[in-house]
């Protein structure tokens, strides 16, 4: 069968000089979790809403299922796909490719099948893990996929049964597997990220067992876990920060990891009081979800002693409102996939995590932030952030990267604007494709939204830029209503805007109030999209605009995204 091989994109002396530091665990990802579950074997592994597994049947679980992938001839190096909802399966099935020295490709339930082709052809999957029921079941669109896919030999479901696949529930409801750990170099390919919300064409990052307990890293240090901290992961498990549920909480942390399947702001809050939750991470955009829902009033979040806000930079009243109605403890942490991070830590200032997001940890990555010309700028000046360290990826299935492209010195170009303070702490000022040039002016998009996030009828904003014959380009905020609000008008808005010091080049030429602005899985905007939104003309320029005039045919595939809510 196919197997995966990428030339590693750091130089190898960077990443002996990160070993020989202690910043790799150098084991692979299921030795380590075997190492957990000898040593706390009955300890609750994974909580869903449906089950509860303790790390002894975790292990017997996912070798009964690595079992009939090696039956499949699946070994190591063989790309996996799994398109599972967060539950206790999807943890089973990752850790039994991890078992085999597979590389595993989660990806999203509720991709297009232009995305998840292309993502198994580029990765040359050897097998997929999905569901057969269900309105976000894979099954379907695989049997019809299978033709344009020769790489292709297997097909597993994990409900029911289904033409053309294999019935994996026995495995999976196994309790009595043997436990048998294949020799794995924790510095070969082991995971697919897919990136979202930048490109029409989603990325595909490969990285190591090393490289994911350099991640793992950040979150010992934000979250500080202590013995029994049950850790709440509101994101997919297959995004880059999913990374932190199964392997940071368990394999690197020794947790418990909470998952819901999808995310419900009422049944979320429910389970932080039913499970104990003591830490929870997310996007920002969770969070905006669960201030808004009614629910927050009545649930007892008095378990929670931590939130991490990671994904994309938080505006400071969304980081306050967290912290007033949530939880007293709330962190911020930076990360692209490509292996630039920075973190907020527990007993930082709170108006640290409300301003900046944090600062490089040795053990994760060093930042710079660098001109055009790649020469760091002085303290308080904006430049590109630029990250090379343990956490640095291998490289890229398919394509190569222009941000994210590393240098030949292993520094890896994000793509995103920042500036250090002079205590080390990164502010984010937006991505280089968000900077809108009005009138050979530059303007941060990211300026725009934190304003018109403090506006009472505002639950979300998003800005991009607009094509203008006379200035090039001019601002259109795209905005989600809060609860109960009727939308402002422009020139309302705009006078919100000057009263909070925004200068007049900033100020949104064109308003456009959205039922749901598009997002990825991952929670992130979908700037691309709001960008094709904005070249269709407005209807009226002084008036909030309705979405209805959009062409749907343009609107990405996602849960949160489809013709029927944007």
């Amino acid at each position: 069968m196919s197997r995966l091989v990428v030339q590693d994109a750091v130089p190898a002396g960077l990443r002996c000089r990160w070993s020989d530091a202690g910043f790799y665990a150098n084991k692979s990802l299921f030795a380590l979790l075997v190492q957990r579950a000898s040593e706390q074997p009955a300890c609750h592994a994974v909580v869903d809403a449906e089950l509860v597994v303790t790390y002894r049947q975790l292990l017997a679980r996912a070798s009964a299922v690595a079992n009939v992938f090696a039956s499949a001839g699946i070994e190591p190096g063989s790309v996996v796909g799994v398109q599972l909802d967060n539950g206790w399966r999807a943890a089973v099935v990752d850790a039994s490719v991890a078992a085999l020295g597979g590389v595993c490709l989660p990806y999203p339930t509720g991709l297009g099948r232009q995305d998840v082709e292309s993502l198994l052809a580029r990765s040359e999957a050897v097998a997929v893990v999905t569901a057969s029921q269900g309105k976000r079941a894979g099954a379907p669109m695989l049997r019809t996929l299978r033709r344009s896919l020769p790489k292709l030999k297997e097909v597993f479901v994990v409900d029911e049964t289904a033409p053309g696949a294999t019935d994996m529930r026995e495995a999976l409801d196994s309790g009595d597997a043997a436990v048998a750990v294949v020799d794995v170099d924790p510095n070969a390919p082991a995971r697919i990220v897919v990136t979202s919300g930048t490109e029409a064409r989603p990325k595909m990052v490969v990285v190591s067992a090393n490289v994911m307990s350099a991640i793992a890293s950040g979150q010992t240090a934000t979250a500080q876990p202590h013995p029994g901290w049950r850790h709440l992961l509101l994101s997919p498990m297959g995004s880059g920060l999913g990374i932190l549920g199964l392997w940071g909480t368990l394999a690197f942390n020794k947790g418990t990891l909470v998952i819901s399947p999808a995310f419900e702001p009422e049944s979320v809050l429910r389970l932080i009081s039913q499970s104990r939750v003591t830490h929870m991470t997310g996007v920002p955009t969770h969070m905006q979800m669960l201030l808004d829902s009614p629910a927050l009033v009545e649930a007892d979040l008095r378990s929670l002693q931590n939130v991490l806000i990671a994904g994309s930079a938080a505006t400071p009243t969304l980081v306050r409102e967290v912290r007033n109605r949530i939880c007293p403890v709330v962190v911020q942490a930076y990360g692209a996939s490509e292996g630039v991070a920075t973190f907020c830590l527990p007993g930082d200032p709170p108006v640290r995590s409300e301003t900046t997001v944090g600062r490089p940890l040795p053990e994760v990555c060093e930042v710079r932030v660098v001109d055009s010309a790649g020469h760091d700028v002085p303290v308080g000046q904006v430049g590109e952030i630029w990250g090379r360290g343990p956490f640095a990826p291998l490289g890229y299935v398919g394509a190569t990267l222009k941000a994210g492209e590393p240098t030949t010195d292993g520094w890896i170009k994000s793509g995103d604007i920042g500036a250090f303070d002079d205590d080390g702490y990164l502010r984010i000022v937006g991505r280089i494709k968000d900077i809108i040039v009005r009138g050979g002016f530059n303007i941060s998009a990211r300026s725009i939204e934190e304003r018109l996030a403090e506006h009472p009828a505002i639950s979300a904003a998003a800005c991009v830029a607009m094509p203008d014959p006379r200035l090039g380009e001019t601002v259109c905020a795209f905005v989600e209503l809060a609860p109960q609000s009727q939308p402002p008008s422009l020139e309302d808005l705009r006078g919100f805007l000057a009263a909070a010091g925004l200068a007049a080049t900033h100020v949104p030429e064109r308003l456009v109030v959205v039922p749901e602005l598009p997002r990825a899985p991952s929670g992130k905007i979908l700037k691309r999209v709001l960008r094709d939104w904005a070249a269709a003309p407005p209807v009226s320029p002084s008036a909030p605009t309705s979405p209805a005039q959009f062409d749907a045919s343009k609107l990405p595939s996602t849960p949160r995204c489809s013709p029927a809510t944007a």
